[in-house]
């Protein structure tokens, strides 16, 4: 399990990485620099970039206008905090295109108002190889497009045609086609840059002629500022969203980007449960995020520990179906709760501290029912908790359900605050209050009797459909012709200043958990932990060499296959040290390197065998690079210049993706942009 989720984040960091790219060509340009959008349209590109992109590349970024928009994001204070956040997945080593200093002579802005400002591409062979890419730039004149030559003493190779090819500084290669350029990396590694150039002349199948690329772009309903195609080979397993292949548009307006995801999927997706527009009447006007959609039951099976949740839907599914009262015999109330759920996050606000609420409304015709059998659950699991905590001779602090009335529903509460800070030590979780209730059809739960009425009163309030929230929805989804699969909203500022008041309170009352040395440490003896053989063994006294099982744990990878009293006498195919045996086998396992079975020769009753144990490969704790409160405080940073996201995944093809999201960016952002200047 731990190899499959490195594989999963290593993919995941390259794919941002590359994604990073995109968002780097805004970086560097100057906020003066700016070509406006009049003279853009009135000098429209001759050329569609497309199609001069080999058609096996399978990933492709372009972007239009790079100065105008890095001057807005500026002006909205969000940059600076953008730029980090997604340069913190970008690989150590830097590829060529960000190493313009050094082969070309330019400052990575420079490259960018004199090169990339007006229009720019990046294409590669892969999504996770877009080091080796190559850009498309489109010069402002064809003056520009000589002195650039001569600044970066371009010796002319063989013309390939009506396309004039040269040898630059630092090796990398450059095209020209009127005022087009195309730049490769030394050496051409995939030799992608050798056939764009024949593209130039027209020959060779290109991507704009792929039908898995122009399908895709056939669906943008506009031109778009910035577009970024990927596809991934059927075998590859950490493809977005399931998908064989995936194209981004983007519309910058001033404080308002809008974003459509358009994608093909491996498998179709039928019969997919839609959201009931009711239920999301349920959000609160105090909610600082939510989401809403189905729960998947299918690769959740109450039976399988094994699965990993992929989504929001997935997780609750997991949790929902683990309750013990919906696992006993006979008809199960979980089958009678609708697919689709809501659940919202809030924030109470204390004195130093935001403490996180959550939510959960559930749909279904027996809702009493589920509520009823909800409070022995919810009970017992409280005061069990509350046992644990009690020291021995101590009096139990015993909490039990109130029942208040809410907006005309009986809401029951139970204060597992209390009890959880006490036994852990944590004084900030005392707000939370486990609450619950059947208003109609709907069971709603949460861990704030407060969020838990927010939510009642919501239903019944007139004034809620004019609510942030609501106007989002109605922004990004047509009621009348299309089926909702999937809604998601967040205040970004309301997220930031709760993400902020954790660090203060970790600064102030636990200084240590601010460093990431500390969590580099605590999560290397988790994995440590969790790598263990598990197996405990002494010196034989009567012979040297030999290691004796005395105990085995449950959890060991070896429970399966050594039994107590079996003799060690080697490891590996050597024997054991004479003196120390058991701990020899010990510090062997541990320097197993990458082997992912342990050989054991033991003697059982009289007998010497073998055993071929299969255990899991040690972390690469080199590898690691866990840095959870430098993670926070660029979070913080990003989302404190969003007034709100929202997004709506539609469901009207089982075949395709299709999602739409808008960010709208705060005005404050750019005052405390402003100041901090």
């Amino acid at each position: 399990m731990q190899n499959g989720q490195s594989r999963s984040i290593s993919s995941r960091r390259t794919l941002a990485a590359a994604f990073f790219v995109a968002a780097h060509f805004i970086a560097g340009a100057h906020n003066g620099s700016g070509v406006a959008r009049a003279e853009q349209s009135a000098n429209a590109p001759t050329i569609d970039f497309a199609r001069i992109v080999p058609g096996d590349a399978d990933f492709y970024v372009e972007v239009s206008n790079l100065s105008e928009l890095r001057a807005s994001f500026q002006s909205l204070g969000i940059w600076q905090a953008l730029r980090e956040t997604l340069e913190g997945d970008v690989p150590s080593t830097q590829p060529w295109q960000n190493r313009s200093e050094q082969l070309l002579g330019m400052s990575s802005e420079e490259l960018i108002v004199r090169v990339l400002g007006k229009r720019a591409a990046l294409f590669a062979k892969r999504s996770d190889d877009w080091q080796n890419g190559v850009l498309i730039a489109e010069i402002e004149s064809q003056l520009s497009l000589r002195v650039l030559l001569q600044d970066w003493r371009a010796r002319p190779l063989a013309d390939e045609g009506a396309v004039r090819r040269y040898l630059l500084r630092g090796n990398l290669l450059c095209a020209v086609l009127d005022r087009t350029i195309l730049l490769g990396p030394p050496d051409d590694p995939d030799g992608l840059w050798g056939r764009s150039v024949l593209l130039m002349t027209g020959r060779g199948p290109h991507l704009a002629g792929q039908s898995a690329f122009a399908s895709l772009r056939s669906r943008l309903t506009s031109e778009p500022d910035a577009m970024v195609f990927a596809r991934w080979p059927d075998d590859y397993p950490y493809a977005f969203a399931n998908c064989e292949r995936l194209m981004l548009s983007m519309q910058f307006d001033g404080a308002k980007t809008s974003c459509s995801l358009y994608g093909r999927r491996r498998t179709p997706k039928h019969d997919e449960p839609r959201i009931n527009s009711d239920i999301l009447r349920r959000a609160s006007g105090s909610a600082i995020a939510l989401w809403a959609g189905a729960l998947n039951e299918a690769s959740t099976s109450p039976s399988d520990d094994t699965l990993a949740p992929t989504g929001p839907g997935e997780f609750l599914h997991q949790i929902i179906a683990k309750l013990p009262a919906w696992r006993s015999t006979g008809p199960s109330l979980l089958a009678s709760i609708d697919p689709c759920v809501l659940l919202q996050l809030g924030s109470l606000k204390t004195d130093d501290f935001h403490f996180p609420t959550l939510t959960l409304t559930m749909r279904s015709e027996e809702a009493a029912s589920i509520v009823r059998q909800l409070d022995p659950v919810l009970v017992l699991f409280t005061q069990m908790i509350a046992i644990f905590a009690t020291s021995t001779g101590g009096t139990t602090d015993m909490p039990d359900v109130e029942h208040i009335e809410a907006a005309g529903a009986d809401l029951r509460r139970i204060d597992l605050g209390r009890v959880l800070a006490r036994r852990s030590g944590l004084a900030f979780l005392r707000p939370m209050k486990l609450a619950w209730t059947a208003d109609g059809k709907d069971v709603i739960i949460g861990t704030s009797a407060e969020s838990v009425t927010e939510s009642i009163q919501a239903r019944h309030n007139p004034g809620n459909s004019t609510s942030p929230i609501q106007a989002a929805l109605r922004e990004l989804h047509n009621d009348n012709e299309e089926s909702m699969a999937e809604f998601g909203y967040i205040r970004g500022e309301s997220v930031s200043e709760m993400l902020n008041s954790w660090i203060t309170f970790a600064e102030q009352r636990h200084p240590e958990v601010v460093d990431n040395g500390w969590w580099q440490v605590w999560i290397a003896s988790k994995l440590a932990e969790e790598s263990r053989l598990g197996v405990g063994m002494v010196d034989d006294e009567t012979a040297p060499g030999r290691a004796i099982v005395k105990e085995i744990s449950p959890t060991s990878p070896a429970a399966l296959f050594l039994r107590e009293n079996d003799v060690v006498v080697g490891i590996f195919g050597k024997p054991l040290d004479a003196k120390h045996a058991a701990r020899s086998v010990a510090d062997r396992y541990e320097r197993r390197g990458d082997a992912d079975v342990l050989s054991l020769d033991v003697i059982r009753d009289g007998n010497r065998i073998q055993l071929d144990i299969p255990v899991p490969k040690p972390p690469k704790l080199t590898s690691l690079n866990i840095r959870p409160v430098t993670a926070l405080r660029r979070l913080a940073g990003l989302l404190s210049g969003i007034e709100s996201a929202s997004y709506v995944r539609v469901s009207n093809d089982p075949s395709n993706l299709d999602v739409r999201v808008v960010v709208r960016w705060s005005a404050r952002g750019a005052e405390q942009s402003t100041t901090s200047r």
